[in-house]
């Protein structure tokens, strides 16, 4: 009883927190590993080959090369002056020299099934999920396909022209160089290519997969060259696409900063008049204008609908 004559109140035991189970530590790992996992993924999708600005862009009133990248809406390809990718004596050289005339030659690369088949892409969906997902990976080939027009006709949206230093350009072409499988002889070694088609076939050794499909390559070329460049997200061609403009249009600094409405991908504008189609656009991009068509097109693809066109 209390002093003042009130029974006191028994006061009860402070609340002792259960030891922990074998339950809650397994709950508290889970969360932390998620937690982990979620990190890494993150720093693995904003992760960039960082630029390099001795390479790119090509100083004001230095010689350049102008290379320019191509995007049909999923599949990219490199438009290179002839001369500058036939100069020297090794199998790349020899390879385009072989090639039937034009100025520039569109360069791809792809799986060496998928990139070279032709036929609806609807009716080829089973072979698109194995050249990505195949355990092991894919044989791959190299595409160089002459063409004779200006590919500053291609529409901008579908366009990056970029001015290479000599330095960045020698590093793209060695890039490129290295993807050719060789014979004993130290030649380019000829894969099956389409019946009728102007575009040189060539395999390579690289491997095609979900993480290493045509757009990466092609940012790792452009990488070559001193553009930065995003890693996992140039699975797309608009990320590629996008962050070779912010690197033409702001230098190194800019290229890689964002992925911005790059990720979407865009439809494809209809064909022009003339339905001859520009080397990205056979897979349903852009065409080439009607009015810088050549009466016979130097374009491999020749007059395809896009339902018809193949993909890398």
């Amino acid at each position: 009883m209390a002093a003042n004559g009130r029974p006191s109140r028994a006061r009860a035991p402070p609340a002792t927190r259960p030891p922990p189970t074998a339950r809650t530590e397994a709950g508290v790992a889970i969360r932390l590993l998620v937690a982990a996992l979620i990190g890494l993924l993150g720093g693995l999708w904003t992760a960039t080959w960082a630029g390099d600005p001795a390479l790119f862009p090509a100083a004001p009133g230095d010689d350049a090369v102008v290379v320019h990248l191509l995007d049909n809406g999923y599949h990219t390809e490199l438009v290179v002056p002839r001369a500058a990718l036939a100069r020297g004596a090794d199998a790349l050289a020899g390879a385009v020299r072989g090639l039937p005339p034009g100025d520039w030659v569109a360069v791809g690369w792809g799986d060496a099934v998928f990139y070279v088949a032709e036929g609806p892409v609807r009716d080829r969906l089973g072979d698109g999920a194995r050249a990505l997902f195949r355990p092991g990976g894919n044989p791959s080939i190299l595409m160089l396909a002459p063409i004779d027009f200006d590919p500053t006709a291609t529409p901008s949206a579908r366009r990056v022209s970029l001015r290479l230093s000599k330095a960045g350009f020698a590093a793209l072409r060695a890039r490129v160089a290295a993807s050719l499988a060789l014979d004993a002889a130290g030649r380019a070694v000829p894969a099956a290519g389409r019946p009728g088609a102007a575009a040189g076939f060539f395999r390579s050794g690289e491997t095609f997969w979900i993480g290493h499909v045509c757009n990466h390559w092609t940012a790792q070329a452009l990488n070559a060259a001193g553009l930065p460049m995003p890693i996992a997200p140039s699975v797309w061609s608009g990320v590629v696409l996008e962050a070779a403009r912010r690197a033409a249009e702001g230098g190194v600094g800019a290229g890689a900063a964002g992925l911005g409405r790059a990720g979407r991908l865009d439809p494809a504008p209809s064909r022009s008049r003339a339905g001859v189609r520009s080397p990205a656009a056979r897979d349903g991009g852009a065409p080439w204008p009607a009015s810088n068509t050549p009466a016979t097109p130097a374009v491999p693809w020749g007059r395809r609908s896009a339902s018809s066109a193949p993909a890398s």
